[in-house]
């Protein structure tokens, strides 16, 4: 370890610490709304439209779209009474980049997912995460937007006759 290691940590700890705070100085408000398919195929992806408003006082910039899906895990009666090993992965859905929305302005995005098992995929709230001045810590503001979609079991190709 190098002699001079130790004396950037305080530079370290305060830039972080000055960032935790401008981050939470700056709150937003968001509105979400979800365009969901009635019912999607296990295993194939598939895409939604969904509709973020700044309802906030001040333009933002950089921001990113987190979906939260519900807690897929059973009951502890329930888990007990399955022998076979559960899968609690429902889907995989990336973050979405919002592009700049000054006050009261609304942005149409489009999410892409993938869902991994038949059932019931239910989304519970949206998460919008906004980015520090220095990029070091991100806040984020959540919206109630719950949802669901009816995921049907994986469809195969049949041979022709």
């Amino acid at each position: 370890m190098s002699k001079r290691a130790p004396q950037y940590w305080p530079l370290l700890a305060a830039l972080l610490a000055v960032s935790w705070v401008v981050g939470r100085l700056g709150r937003g408000r968001f509105e979400v709304r979800r365009e969901l398919p009635r019912a999607v195929s296990a295993g194939e992806a598939f895409t939604y439209r969904v509709r973020v408003r700044n309802a906030g006082a001040g333009a933002v910039a950089g921001a990113s779209l987190l979906e939260n899906t519900g807690d897929p895990r059973p009951s502890f009666e329930s888990f007990r009474a399955e022998a076979r090993l559960p899968v609690y992965r429902v889907a995989s859905i990336g973050a979405v980049p919002i592009p700049a929305l000054d006050p009261g302005d609304e942005v149409e995005l489009i999410v892409t997912a993938r869902t991994f098992r038949r059932g019931r995929l239910h989304l519970s709230e949206a998460t919008v995460a906004l980015p520090d001045p220095l990029g070091l810590v991100w806040r984020g503001h959540r919206a109630e937007a719950p949802g669901q979609v009816l995921v049907l079991p994986r469809r195969y190709k049949l041979p022709p006759l």
